[in-house]
């Protein structure tokens, strides 16, 4: 992760019907730009925006949020919504092993993240 100290404001899912969940995640992180300061949370992972600016590839940090572990990097920007869709998945399903120590990740839930330098 190239931002592990930045603050990041997190949107949960309902979990009713994760592969809803994760169709409406996918399309959401291929179709637009999202503030540095972004994060979802999907399952037991989060997706947390380590892009260097809103207009430049949305880069997303798939992170374990038990562990704070990253297990994957991925570029939704170069996605193709079905694409997108597989990555989450795997994510979801445990195929991408941690590569990292815990994460000193900063999270606050979505209506509790004030504007930040990177959301203002």
């Amino acid at each position: 992760m190239l931002n592990p100290t930045r603050r990041f404001q997190i949107k949960g899912f309902e979990e009713h019907d994760i592969e809803a969940d994760m169709a409406q995640l996918a399309g959401m992180l291929v179709d637009r730009s999202w503030t540095c300061c972004q994060g979802f949370r999907l399952g037991d992972y989060l997706f947390l925006n380590d892009s260097f600016g809103e207009n430049s590839a949305q880069e997303y940090a798939a992170i374990h949020e038990a562990t704070r572990q990253q297990v994957e990097t991925i570029t939704f920007s170069w996605c193709t919504k079905d694409g997108a869709f597989e990555l989450i998945l795997r994510t979801l399903k445990g195929d991408f092993k941690p590569f990292t120590k815990p994460l000193p990740l900063q999270l606050d839930e979505e209506n509790a993240h004030h504007h930040c330098m990177l959301c203002a």
